[in-house]
């Protein structure tokens, strides 16, 4: 055996002595003990190159990859059953232009659409990876499609921080209608700069990775070839001929090589993403906390207006500014007082459910981070893959999957009406869900009229946030009467009312 040496020499020549190393512990005594029984050596090689591309799973890691799949498309039903019954109460858009300066986007028709597109993606990668696992080839996308599922939820939260941060600032600074032609464009562009910056570079790198991963598939094939070509001429009994051996151990170098760039690359790129998401979760904390807290300054405003004694109003005098405004009874002022009791529930119901929703989207951004930067220092090696790129895969499925099941859920929960049918059962049989507050005030014509006089006059102080009580109210009356509402409001009065429904993200934004 005294071409033994002699491999362990080509071995360090090509791989590296570290290398070289870690694949004779692994792979060098089946393939000692083959040549001592007479056997040929080149299929155990041949199956060392494949397990390194393509490591294989028990059924334990499958089952669980299609328990996944499951919840992800019950995720899916959820966000468009969520995304039907938003559609049936309201107008359909997607952007809406406040002033020179701040355009919104509609934020329940653009996460419920990015988390749809989240969802499908996180299947689609699953399944490709139970295919893996199992001992299928794949395709040279498949790391780089493994490394952008991220971006998806990325995408979703980019317009979540876009319209909070878009609606304080109308709140701090006002509207802006006469800006020159570049602060506007400077302005509005500011969103699309951002996603420019974060996903161009991303999808550049993850182009790089999936290069460098198809050069180490057509230099895999070509050095199987070769050891199988060596297979098939193999004699038992037959000496090793160190020349065609020589000649096969040279066709790993560019293998070698390949999966070196490929390792760079993965690094790079996978760090990048990490780096990304970091500043996501950074600004989508920051965008929670901003709008819980105005939400939560909303709520106290209504109740403390609601323990102001009401200032009687005359009926004569109702009837000179409204100039057709009925007689108001004495019953009007409770009219009021009930409404904004229910105003200020259903403010504290969408704090609730937002803090609830950031609360899990902040655990998802945060968690896919940190495997984000643990990815990147996994090492892809011929030597040793133990498929912990498939296995950290499998880790962000089960935390994505339960959160996105909860996340769909809560959302769902937005789109229900708070008195019908439906919701009624749900208080009934889970009283512990977070769904909407029952609205059953009166929304007869004689409260509006009261309440539209109070907001022009004594009470301008009321924090009656139309736009959140379109948002967070999902009966139809009080969409009706929250539009009405601020075609009466004074000038000076919409930059406090502004925003919350800009600011809120509980649902569509509606512009004053």
């Amino acid at each position: 055996m005294d071409s033994i040496p002699v491999i362990v020499k080509l071995l360090n020549q090509t791989m590296g002595p570290e290398d070289s190393q870690e694949w004779l512990r692994r792979y060098g005594t089946p393939i000692l003990d083959a040549l001592f029984e007479g056997r040929e050596p080149y299929q155990i090689a041949i199956e060392a190159i494949r397990d390194a591309i393509y490591p294989k799973k028990g059924p334990a890691f499958v089952t669980q990859l299609w328990t996944l799949v499951g919840l992800f498309s019950v995720s899916v039903v959820l966000t468009l059953l969520g995304i039907v019954l938003r559609l049936r109460q309201g107008r359909f858009w997607l952007f809406r232009r406040i002033d020179c300066r701040i355009t919104m986007p509609n934020i329940s028709v653009h996460n419920s659409f990015w988390a749809f597109v989240y969802h499908c993606l996180s299947i689609v990668e699953l399944v490709i990876t139970s295919r893996i696992v199992s001992g299928s080839s794949y395709p040279s996308w498949y790391i780089s499609f493994q490394c952008a599922l991220p971006l998806a939820l990325f995408a979703g939260q980019v317009t979540e921080v876009w319209a909070t941060f878009g609606s304080s600032y109308i709140r701090k600074f006002g509207s802006h209608h006469d800006d020159s032609l570049i602060t506007s464009i400077l302005y509005q562009s500011l969103p699309s700069m951002f996603a420019l910056v974060t996903l161009v570079p991303s999808f550049a790198l993850l182009a790089m990775l999936e290069r460098y991963l198809d050069a180490v598939f057509i230099n895999a094939d070509a050095t199987s070839t070769s050891l199988g070509n060596l297979s098939l001429t193999w004699v038992p009994g037959q000496a090793l001929l160190l020349s065609n051996l020589e000649q096969s151990l040279q066709s790993i170098v560019p293998l070698i090589a390949s999966m070196r760039g490929l390792t760079q690359w993965h690094k790079i790129a996978t760090s990048y993403i990490g780096c990304v998401l970091c500043i996501t979760s950074v600004l989508y904390i920051s965008a929670a906390v901003i709008e819980i807290t105005h939400l939560q300054k909303q709520a106290r405003d209504l109740r403390q207006r609601v323990g102001v004694p009401v200032a009687p109003v005359s009926p004569r005098k109702l009837e000179d500014d409204s100039q057709a405004s009925p007689t108001v009874p004495a019953t009007a002022d409770n009219d009021l007082r009930n409404h904004l009791i229910a105003q200020a529930s259903l403010v504290e119901w969408a704090a609730k459910n937002r803090l609830l929703v950031s609360t899990l989207i902040s655990v998802m951004l945060l968690s896919n981070t940190f495997l984000s930067f643990r990815t990147a220092i996994t090492h892809i090696s011929l030597t040793s893959n133990t498929g912990d790129i498939q296995a950290l895969a499998l880790i962000a499925a089960w935390i994505n999957s339960v959160l996105s099941f909860l996340v769909a859920t809560l959302i769902l929960f937005r789109s229900l009406e708070g008195s019908n049918a439906l919701t009624n059962w749900l208080r009934r049989f889970a009283p512990y869900l977070p769904i909407p507050p029952t609205t059953t005030t009166t929304t007869t014509t004689r409260t509006t009229n009261v309440m539209m006089s109070y907001i022009q006059k004594p009470l301008m102080g009321v924090s009656i946030d139309v736009s959140t009580s379109v948002m967070v109210s999902n009966a139809k009356s009080d969409e009706s009467h929250s539009e009405k509402m601020p075609a009466m409001m004074p000038q000076e009065n919409r930059k406090g009312t502004l925003g919350s429904a800009s600011g809120s993200s509980m649902d569509e934004v509606e512009v004053v």
